[in-house]
């Protein structure tokens, strides 16, 4: 009988150990983010412009352009997005060291895999834009 308790822990241990996993669709991103391209103009001293961002969509893909974009000069950019229902929030990493001005930014890049649909698009430094994918 001691032997048998002895074989019965280790299961027991692992049963107990064992993590309830639910699937957490609240925040699931449907999208991919591709073909990012960051390019700058170099510190010049001016007031900065506003931001400019245009949309447009083509075969489902979702074509952002972030023109004006104001942030420390000397740095990239990753993108990434965050879906929860149709508001996608957009952020921007900064990679690099930043240098001492302020750099106008250009961003472009796409959104792929939405579903159609209409979508509300947090972009860093912009209002948020409302698009709609057929």
């Amino acid at each position: 009988m001691k032997y048998a308790s002895f074989f019965c822990l280790p299961v027991v241990l692992l049963l107990s150990c064992q993590e309830d996993t639910k699937e957490d669709t609240s925040s699931e991103n449907s999208f991919a983010i591709t073909n990012v391209d960051v390019s700058s103009v170099p510190c010049d001293g001016e007031e900065p412009p506003t931001d400019e961002v245009t949309l447009s969509v083509s075969g489902g893909t979702l074509n952002v352009l972030h023109n004006n974009y104001a942030d420390s000069s000397c740095l990239g950019f990753e993108v990434s997005g965050e879906q929860e229902g149709n508001n996608i929030t957009i952020s921007y990493t900064e990679t690099g060291e930043p240098c001492d001005c302020t750099s106008m930014y250009t961003l472009a890049y796409d959104i792929e895999g939405l579903s159609t649909g209409s979508y509300s698009l947090s972009i860093p430094g912009s209002s948020t834009e409302e698009v709609t994918i057929e």
